[in-house]
């Protein structure tokens, strides 16, 4: 089994506190992490892959989104349509 996790995102540094609590165990689960953030809010956000340890960072998938909407779902439905056109869209999608 895999999940796939998409968070929409206006707050990076709650989200990479989050993020350095999930044990090994709960990463081996993950197969992509999408982080979608709202560059309509915030033009500049740096690298949350940075935080965290080297054998996870290629699971976090970090992306910009512009345009209307609220509460995170066109990032959402962006993240979606990444996730479709990729070839190892295996497992469920957490949101």
């Amino acid at each position: 089994m895999s999940i796939n996790i998409i968070t929409p995102c206006t707050r990076k540094e709650l989200l990479a506190q989050s993020m350095t609590r999930i044990t090994q165990d709960q990463w081996d689960l993950v197969a992509n992490w999408f982080v979608v953030y709202d560059k309509d809010r915030e033009d500049t956000f740096s690298p949350i892959r940075t935080q965290l340890s080297e054998c996870v960072r290629h699971k976090i998938i970090e992306l910009d989104f512009r345009g209307p909407g609220i509460s995170g779902n066109p990032q959402r439905n962006y993240a979606l349509d990444i996730l479709d056109r990729r070839s190892d869209r295996s497992g469920f999608v957490y949101f």
